[in-house]
């Protein structure tokens, strides 16, 4: 909170509540979307892109990791001063390439950059970000830059840059083996979160909403027009600029959404939250019911049994990621040597089973060993020996 809102304790307090519940509640909207995704993929086959309301809901889920990353911006720009310790955020990001690691080993990849991979990235930039003198024009001139090496000189370097080179990371113009996500654009929905959130800790204004409604609007109207022209609507290798302003939308509607059921429908609101570890878990625990269900049921489901088992699974996936951080709150946090042998003994596990399990065992290895990531980094934000509190990790990751 900044001094403003210090001197305002009531006024502050409890616009610092209802901020904490919507981003919440967004984290959720973005598993939701992450879950209906990747069951689509996974159990409805052709169908998933084949037309009908299915494939529209797939499509949408594909924007999840906008929204997760988008969140991490928001939850960085909202924290005072100029964050944490560098040991602190070192720990974190080391962590989250642990993760990434057993991510990438549970699809048989040994060596690769996916979401909690693309989450530390984003990490250590908000890190630096946050410590500059000027924090908020730093953040926008990186998102210019991103956007420019993306959209804007791609006309210009078409075909000029090799795949799987360190340029094509950079620029996101051309494909990178393993590399769900590149720095452009990927990189400017943590930069353009971190502004909304440096925005949200000064004082609210009346037209916030109907400025992130417009924005919502205008881009969805421009992908539209754009994919009626038959511009292409992609986010794999590259992000076209059709996919890019709809996944702005979505994150802007989302938003907008979020906003207004924290209001309206608080009970709702609150069942459909998921704080910063609570999302974080929801990676590992999806993936892993998913390879069961894929593994042990006919291929592929109709629209009817898909859309119920999406429904069954999100809510399963909900109450045990929540269970899992209620458990973990009431344990003494474990010493920094424990935690070294804990997250050791998860990354040796997940390596084995790389190595020598069979696809379905090597992916609830791998899974296990996530859950196993997702509570040290949990734990790594308390003093050891302290009752697990209320802190939060932001970056939550999702594999589309």
């Amino acid at each position: 909170m900044t001094s403003a809102a210090l001197a305002q304790p009531a006024t502050g307090l409890a616009m610092s509540g209802r901020r904490s519940h919507q981003l919440d509640l967004f984290r959720g909207l973005a598993a939701i979307l992450m879950i209906v995704n990747h069951a689509g993929y996974q159990l409805l086959g052709a169908d998933a892109v084949g037309g009908g309301w299915p494939a529209w809901l797939v499509f949408v889920g594909s924007a999840a990791p906008a929204l997760f990353f988008f969140a991490t911006g928001v939850g960085s720009g909202l924290a005072s001063g100029s964050g944490e310790r560098a040991a602190s955020a070192l720990r974190k990001i080391v962590l989250l390439l642990l993760a990434d690691a057993l991510l990438n080993w549970s699809t048989g990849t040994l060596l690769g950059l996916d979401f909690f991979g693309f989450a530390a990235v984003s990490t250590a930039t908000l890190f630096g970000v946050r410590r500059a003198r000027r924090p908020e024009f730093v953040a926008g001139g990186l998102l210019a830059l991103v956007l420019v090496a993306r959209f804007g000189l791609a006309p210009l370097v078409h075909g000029r840059i090799p795949d799987d080179s360190l340029l094509a990371f950079v620029t996101g113009n051309a494909a990178v083996h393993h590399i769900s996500y590149p720095l452009g654009p990927w990189l400017a929905f943590p930069l353009l979160g971190f502004l909304v959130g440096r925005r949200w800790r000064q004082a609210g204004s009346s037209q916030e909403a109907w400025i992130v409604g417009a924005a919502a609007v205008l881009c969805l109207a421009l992908w539209a027009v754009l994919a009626a022209c038959g511009a292409p609507v992609f986010r794999w290798s590259s992000v076209s600029i059709a996919y890019f302003l709809c996944a702005v939308g979505i994150v802007a509607a989302a938003w907008l959404l979020a906003d207004r059921a924290v209001a309206a429908l608080p009970a709702l609101a609150q069942r459909t939250s998921l704080r910063g570890p609570a999302s974080l878990l929801i990676v590992p625990l999806h993936y892993g019911a998913l390879g069961v269900l894929e593994t042990l049921s006919a291929w592929p489901w109709d629209a009817a049994a898909w859309a119920a088992a999406t429904i069954v699974l999100v809510l399963a996936v909900f109450v045990l990621s929540r269970t899992l951080v209620s458990s973990a709150r009431r344990l003494a946090v474990p010493g920094p040597l424990a935690q070294v042998v804990v997250a050791a003994v998860a990354v040796a596990a997940g390596l084995t089973a790389w190595e020598l399990a069979p696809p379905l065992l090597r992916l609830e290895v791998c899974s296990a060993g996530q859950v196993v990531i997702a509570l040290l980094l949990l734990w790594s934000s308390n003093k050891r020996g302290a009752p697990l509190g209320a802190g939060s990790c932001n970056p939550a990751a999702n594999r589309t």
